[in-house]
């Protein structure tokens, strides 16, 4: 559900133009082909399960192919952040009518310039989600 909800806001976003899922270290980004940048890629870290509290850690990717001339670099990266802060606004407000709540002091947004399969410029965050989980014994399914 909390990647559900991750997806709409990309495809919902004006600036975003792809969503994927999966290990951000395995990113094909020439999959992600010319029209379809910027692009927002979402990596589930792990899940700490606390005080019947499951605390959802994700990478969120968010990047822009850089050409070869670096001519759009300040664009993109700016393009991106930009991005960036309207998930964390979105998700700050939208997650707690959700029943899941957006550990703000969570939220890191490092620049980065990488190479996928291609050079990419934009910005990584980690961010935990922190969901009720709701279970009991009885919750459990029985045959």
């Amino acid at each position: 559900q909390i990647i559900n909800s991750f997806n709409t806001f990309a495809t919902n976003h004006a600036l975003l133009n792809s969503f994927g899922y999966g290990d951000i270290s395995r990113v094909d980004v020439i999959e992600y082909a010319q029209g379809h940048f910027p692009l927002m890629y979402i990596h589930t870290d792990r899940d700490n399960l606390q005080n019947s509290v499951s605390n959802y850690a994700f990478q969120v990717l968010i990047c822009d192919k850089l050409f070869d001339d670096r001519s759009n670099a300040l664009d993109a990266a700016s393009t991106c952040h930009q991005i960036a802060i309207d998930f964390v606004s979105e998700f700050r407000d939208q997650f707690s009518t959700d029943g899941f709540e957006l550990n703000e002091s969570s939220v890191t947004i490092n620049y980065i310039e990488e190479q996928y399969s291609e050079w990419c410029i934009g910005w990584l965050m980690n961010i935990t989600v922190k969901v009720p989980d709701g279970l009991s014994a009885c919750s459990i399914p029985n045959k």
